[in-house]
């Protein structure tokens, strides 16, 4: 994902996801779906328990 308005920043159990788009942080459709795959890595992964969105 080197163009990815996403950052991913796992800790522990913890998944940080941060959208770095600018002042309005507008998610496009592409951006939808990325985000979709990163929740679906997300509930997949045992070893995580808590994800956070900022941005």
């Amino acid at each position: 994902m080197p163009d990815s308005p996403f950052t991913l920043n796992p800790r522990d159990s913890i998944l940080e996801i941060t959208l770095c788009k600018g002042k309005a942080n507008v998610i496009s459709a592409e951006d939808s779906r990325e985000l979709n795959r990163m929740w679906e890595a997300f509930r997949d992964n045992p070893e995580q328990r808590f994800a956070i969105l900022t941005g």
